[in-house]
């Protein structure tokens, strides 16, 4: 890399003399060298700064000679074909099957003094293509290993929420994720990591609560996460972000449990606002959760619970569990699957089990790279989906569930990734 910065620089020296030497010399200048000759200059000086610009296998960026400032910039896409079959009452309308943008996203990050990092990401809507704020996070590190961040950032409850979306073991998370996960949080965390164990603190605005206002009816009144873990072999925490393993790479595992708490309904200015008024409600979250990862193998297995008191008498207490593997059975083939199961409490209305097997299989373009990746899988949804509809909703962009009131759903995804 610093030979090609080198270069660039030279050859951008080399135009700038060209061009400064035919116009010295009486020739005329058009609007385009004009325009070549100020970013020959500008490019002259950003060489002569020491900065450095380029891919570091990564993201493309731009740093500062020490480093201390540095602004990257990135973004995915997956792009999906699905076709789903499931009984309906109307003729010709069991199966439904077509192309979509089930994500795309762009990115920027970067560090301001080395020890203050941002991160901001937009995403489009798979069904509307509008454009959103998804992540928008600070964070300032002490020298002591403790991490304090601010904005709106994934809340550290679930296992599937702190995988990242483009190192996935499926092409999407597990129909139990989409029913407890907090998802996006606006508020404070604080993070403590040691060489094998990390805690994480965080006060929030409550579950779901993606680019709203304070005064918004949809907030709590306040809610608390407290996330731990601990891990042992090689691999840091930042590898159990990553769902597979890849053959021939550093092996280990870790344990984590998290508990959540929010409390809804006290705070909420409706009357002013018009809004709807918040139902009182009260939430405690409950989950553990274990990841091992193999030389070209990987295992993650976790449970969570949920107890619901609405403040009306009416008390529910929710469980969930997922269990998944991978295995790699060529150097860029992966093999997966993975069961999923809600289970309602059953004094809902509508709350029978439901359950889902997903396997299929991966394809890496570049050996232990998710930046092309190929995803061929079938979700078998066994249960009937409007029998637990007071929890699975449907229809859902993510795992294509479509409302039917029969068992034995299935959707068939192919799925092309790519990460830039």
């Amino acid at each position: 890399m610093k030979g090609l910065t080198n270069r660039s620089g030279l050859v951008a020296a080399a135009g700038l003399v060209a061009l400064a030497t035919a116009m010295a010399a009486g020739q005329s200048a058009s609007a385009l060298d004009r325009e070549l000759l100020a970013d020959a200059a500008a490019r002259v000086s950003f060489q002569g700064s020491g900065a450095t610009a380029g891919h570091d296998g990564k993201q493309f960026f731009l740093a500062s000679a020490d480093g201390a400032m540095r602004l990257w910039v990135g973004g995915m896409t997956q792009f999906r074909y699905t076709i789903n079959s499931r009984d309906t009452t109307g003729a010709d309308e069991d199966l439904t099957n077509g192309f979509e943008f089930n994500r795309a996203k762009l990115y920027v990050g970067g560090t301001v003094e080395t020890d203050n990092e941002f991160f901001i990401r937009i995403g489009f809507s798979p069904s509307t293509g509008d454009a959103s704020l998804d992540w928008a996070r600070m964070t300032h590190k002490f020298d002591n290993g403790l991490e304090l961040t601010w904005g709106q950032f994934l809340n550290p409850f679930l296992k599937e929420v702190l995988t990242g979306e483009q190192k996935f073991l499926c092409t999407e998370r597990s129909t139990t994720h989409y029913v407890f996960s907090d998802i996006f949080a606006q508020g404070v965390m604080l993070t403590h990591t040691a060489e094998q164990f990390r805690l994480h603190g965080a006060l929030t605005d409550g579950r779901r609560t993606q680019n709203t206002a304070y005064y918004s009816p949809t907030e709590a009144d306040y809610a608390l996460t407290g996330r731990v873990e601990f891990k042992f072999g090689e691999l840091p925490f930042p590898a159990y972000g990553e769902a597979t393993s890849f053959r021939e790479t550093k092996t280990g595992g870790m344990f984590g449990a998290a508990v959540n708490y929010q409390s809804s309904g006290d705070t909420a200015n409706t009357s002013t606002m018009a809004g709807t008024p918040a139902t009182d409600t009260d939430t405690l979250g409950y989950t553990a959760d274990f990841h091992y990862k193999g030389g070209g193998w990987n295992a993650m297995a976790s449970v969570v619970g949920r107890t619901v008191d609405t403040g009306s008498g009416a008390d529910f207490n929710d469980f969930g569990a997922v269990v998944q593997g991978g295995v790699f059975v060529a150097e860029q083939w992966e093999l997966f699957a993975r069961w999923d199961a809600v289970f309602p409490d059953d004094d809902r209305s509508a709350g029978e089990d439901f359950n889902t097997l997903t396997f299929g299989a991966n394809h890496y373009f570049f050996p232990k790279s998710h930046a092309a990746k190929l995803t061929a899988e079938l979700a078998w949804f066994m249960d009937d989906q409007a029998s637990a509809s007071s929890l699975v909703t449907a229809p859902s962009t993510f795992t294509d569930l479509l409302t039917s009131s029969e068992d034995n759903q299935w959707a068939l995804h192919l799925q092309m990734q790519l990460v830039f």
